[in-house]
Formats: structure tokens, C-alpha cells, sequence
């Protein structure tokens, strides 16, 4: 039996945040950096290694989340950089992430939608 489960998912929205804090600019494509994170984005600009190279969200909490505020929200709001469908990330702490042919290895911590907030 595999260790590995495939799932199958995708992306739905991409943002990138020139300067921390600031409103992600929603973009069709990016080219990621390996040990830096998204081009275009102010993580991508940290030292090689560094947490938070690349951050994502599930749009089916972004969904949960605007049915309870009785609102649509955009997806730029909770500043992450990718907006995924069809994949539950708190099952995939501590594992290596998959996404086209990016690897996002070392996912390390799942926060709250809007935590930051």
C-alpha cells in the first residue's frame, strides 16, 4: 500500500503582494522559484528557505466563510498567494504538496481563513 494519496484539486485563484500587508494583485500565471516562492511576490524576495514562500487558502473555507458573513468575499482579502479546490490542506501538514510540476515540500502550519485579520 502507497503512503502516498493522490488528490485531486486545482487552483482557482493566484495573487501576488508586491510589499507585505499590501492587496494581492490577482494574476493568471506565475513562475515559482524554488526555495523562494512566487515572482512577482514579496516573499519571493526573502532569504532563500525562509517560511512563507508561498501561502494558500481552500476556497471551500473562503465559501464557509462568506456564507456566514452573508457576503461574497474576494479572495485577495485573506492575502494568500494560491486559491485551491478539491484538496484538504490540514491533511497535508508535515507532506510535500504537488501542483503542476511545483513541489510545495514542508507544509508546516494551516491558519484559520481571515486570522491575520
Amino acid at each position: 500500500m502507497s503512503t502516498q494519496e493522490e488528490r485531486s484539486a486545482r487552483i482557482v485563484w493566484i495573487g501576488l503582494s508586491p510589499a507585505p500587508r499590501e492587496t494581492p494583485i490577482a494574476v493568471e500565471e506565475v513562475t515559482a522559484f524554488a526555495e523562494r516562492g512566487l515572482e512577482g511576490d514579496h516573499h519571493a524576495e526573502r532569504q532563500p528557505g525562509s517560511k512563507r514562500q508561498v501561502t494558500l487558502i481552500q476556497s471551500e473555507h473562503l465559501s464557509a466563510v462568506a456564507a456566514e458573513l452573508g457576503r461574497e468575499l474576494w479572495p485577495g482579502l485573506c492575502r494568500r498567494n494560491l486559491v485551491v479546490e478539491g484538496l484538504e490542506l490540514l491533511a497535508c501538514l508535515g507532506g510535500v504538496l504537488s501542483i503542476g510540476r511545483i513541489l510545495i515540500g514542508d507544509l508546516v502550519r494551516v491558519e484559520m481563513p481571515l486570522a491575520d485579520r
